[in-house]
């Protein structure tokens, strides 16, 4: 299987192209580059609550019966700086987020106090640090914060706010262009002649392309004449980064995708007979674009577009984050169909545990809807109830 998806991946380079995008824009995009922070986090001292700032020394022997007793020489409001520079046996009044004075090393809560204003009795003792923010302690000045090729979350983005980064360098997302194939399709929302059939294949592969937040820039639905084809294919390898075709790989007088692609120039990196899936699917390179062939029959063409699609993505974006989810799940039922070749089951993992639906024609779309998986399966090879399986999550993302 790994062989197959080496020679796609090795036939394509990343996308070179940035964007600088506000740092709400950014959330879900992969960085650019390495994000450094040009300051300390926080920059100075602060108080995690509201207390006294104090030297920890003198209040060491600190209790309800033999309280510490110490002069308040100022008060501190968050937002507020004090040049103030305490003195053992002084202290200062801060509130929470409070910039806390030279040589302060601790923060007594006041409720350990009496909250006295000109002096204040202390009934408890604080060790050094406590309740006490250090300067950088969370992010020190020149640490990555995000780091090249990694996704952009909304923490990545909080932290960078926090150190006063407003914009941020990403990778443009990946463009890919969707052509379906075939004389019987019709596109949702219009009159369905007799013969037809709505074409829903091709919006199960745009919405997992916008899930996983790059761009489906075209929609297209070709009958299956070569002119019209090879016309629509070199259309779109003019704006996107991939094309995804789907229909027309099979032996029928109008499975004519390969052909036409042929013909045009395009050099066929691999086809079904190498697909490891055992069924309908072709990688070629046409105008030193990626196009990616499916079949037009849904189940097919989902497996295979979670399979080659994922890894392809990874590859162009610079990002491990759009490979499969993949895991070990204990089979809850059997499976004792064998098949010559490998295959994909339908199956519904939970807790480590997956349920293997019935087998339902490739054709069919509604059982999908109660599937989080792929149980993958070897050729030759039945499952048990019990055995452990690898499962492979379609739908969801490296991030989730």
């Amino acid at each position: 299987m790994k062989q197959v998806l080496q020679l796609m991946i090795s036939s394509v380079k990343p996308i070179e192209e940035t964007l600088e995008r506000p740092l709400l824009q950014a959330v879900g995009c992969i960085s650019a580059a390495d994000v450094i922070s040009p300051v300390n986090v926080p920059p100075c001292a602060r108080s995690a609550m509201d207390g006294y700032a104090v030297f920890s020394d003198d209040v060491r022997d600190a209790s309800a019966d033999s309280p510490a007793e110490l002069d308040v020489v100022c008060e501190i409001d968050a937002g507020c700086f004090s040049g103030s520079c305490l003195k053992r046996g002084e202290c200062a009044r801060v509130m929470t987020g409070a910039y806390i004075p030279d040589r302060a090393d601790c923060v007594v809560k006041q409720e350990d106090t009496d909250m006295g204003s000109g002096r204040v009795r202390i009934f408890a003792s604080a060790d050094k640090n406590m309740n006490y923010c250090r300067i950088g302690e969370d992010i020190a000045e020149g640490q990555v914060i995000i780091s090249e090729g990694s996704l952009i979350t909304t923490f990545s983005v909080g932290a960078a706010a926090s150190a006063g980064i407003s914009g941020l360098t990403v990778r443009r997302p990946l463009k890919a262009a969707l052509i379906s194939t075939g004389s019987e399709l019709e596109s949702p929302g219009n009159a369905l002649e007799r013969g037809k059939i709505y074409n829903s294949v091709q919006y199960i592969l745009a919405s997992q392309i916008t899930m996983l937040g790059l761009e489906c820039i075209s929609m297209k639905i070709i009958p299956d004449e070569p002119h019209a084809m090879k016309k629509a294919f070199t259309e779109a390898v003019g704006s996107a980064d991939v094309l995804i075709t789907t229909g027309g790989l099979s032996v029928g007088r109008k499975d004519i995708v390969e052909d036409v692609l042929r013909s045009a120039g395009a050099e066929i990196v691999f086809d079904s007979d190498d697909n490891p899936l055992g069924n309908c699917v072709m990688f070629s390179l046409f105008n030193n674009k990626p196009v990616l062939s499916l079949s037009g029959v849904p189940f097919a063409a989902v497996s295979n577009f979670e399979y080659y699609f994922r890894p392809l993505a990874a590859r162009l974006m610079g990002s491990q984050v759009f490979m499969p989810c993949s895991g070990k799940a204990v089979a809850e039922n059997e499976y004792t169909r064998q098949r010559p070749f490998a295959r994909r089951l339908r199956g519904y993992c939970s807790d480590g545990r997956v349920r293997i639906l019935p087998a339902s024609k490739n054709s069919v779309i509604s059982d999908l809807m109660s599937c989080n998986c792929f149980v993958e399966l070897e050729a030759g090879k039945t499952i048990s109830a019990g055995d452990t399986v690898e499962v492979t999550f379609f739908g969801k993302k490296q991030w989730d």
